[in-house]
């Protein structure tokens, strides 16, 4: 709908604005402090497996972010957590984090035997 460009008008269309590019510009200071938090940062994840170092499921996304929260603190959402491919048997794994605004940050992965 359009409104008739008066003086008042414009100026709150203006203070409108202002606030949108300051919660943009917090919300991405917000995800860099986040990427920096996570630098150098490892989980350990102790899972039940069978034979030849396999899982019997695979590592979640729900697990990554609870243990990230209750090992170090660290809150991420779920759907942030990117893995290149389901992590199903033991080892160690770098597990991306988009913060969005071309912002990552990476969880190193430590999965070992119950």
């Amino acid at each position: 709908l359009a409104r008739e460009a008066t003086t008042e008008a414009v100026n709150s269309l203006e203070r409108a604005k202002g606030a949108d590019r300051h919660r943009e510009e917090v919300r991405r200071q917000q995800a860099e402090v986040q990427a920096r938090e996570l630098k150098g940062k490892v989980i350990q994840l102790t899972v039940r497996g069978g034979d030849n170092g396999k899982l019997y499921g695979a590592i979640t996304n729900d697990q990554i972010a609870a243990a990230l929260k209750e090992q170090h603190g660290i809150e991420v959402e779920k759907n942030k957590l990117v893995q290149s491919e389901p992590i199903k048997s033991f080892g160690s794994y770098e597990v991306k984090c988009k913060f969005g605004y071309g912002i990552d940050g990476i969880v190193h992965l430590l999965v070992v035997e119950k």
